[in-house]
């Protein structure tokens, strides 16, 4: 009986452990993806191509953990980033990963075009328009995030 209980806690244990690291695939998808976005502003094409299918895989895996009841609602407001959590709903996959994407990208411009170095929110009369100072501004945030450390 002993040796069933103890089974059993090493299961349920390993279990736990399997779908906390898929609950953290989200944050992994939402730094490819926003590192993606800094090298597209930075017109840096290779690392582009490469963060976005690390990102999109990810992603993928995620939402089909979710999907598979393999991320609790406990795992889901640890370790998933808010803005992914909402967005787990939709009619297939590809769609839900579409929307995360499309999240993610569109914080990561605003980041580079509406906010100061210091992520403080800039006046629209500020905001950054400029292709060539939204290039550097993206070097700068891509280097800073170590990007190049995904894999």
């Amino acid at each position: 009986m002993r040796r069933l209980i103890v089974l059993l806690t090493f299961m349920v244990a390993g279990s736990t452990a399997a779908s906390e690291q898929e609950a953290k695939l989200s944050r992994l998808a939402w730094a490819a993806f926003e590192c993606h976005e800094l090298a597209l502003i930075a017109d840096n094409q290779p690392e582009k191509e490469r963060l976005f299918r690390i990102g999109s895989g990810t992603s993928t895996k995620f939402v089909e953990a979710v999907r598979a009841g393999k991320v609790s609602d406990n795992e889901m407001f640890n370790f998933v980033p808010g803005g992914i959590a909402r967005a787990t709903d939709g009619p297939s996959v590809e769609f839900v990963v579409g929307r995360i994407y499309q999240l993610i990208v569109a914080d990561t411009f605003e980041n580079v075009t509406q906010e100061d170095s210091s992520g403080k929110a800039l006046p629209p009369d500020k905001w950054v328009a400029d292709p060539f100072e939204m290039k550097g501004i993206a070097q700068t945030k891509y280097r800073a995030a170590n990007c190049e450390l995904i894999k």
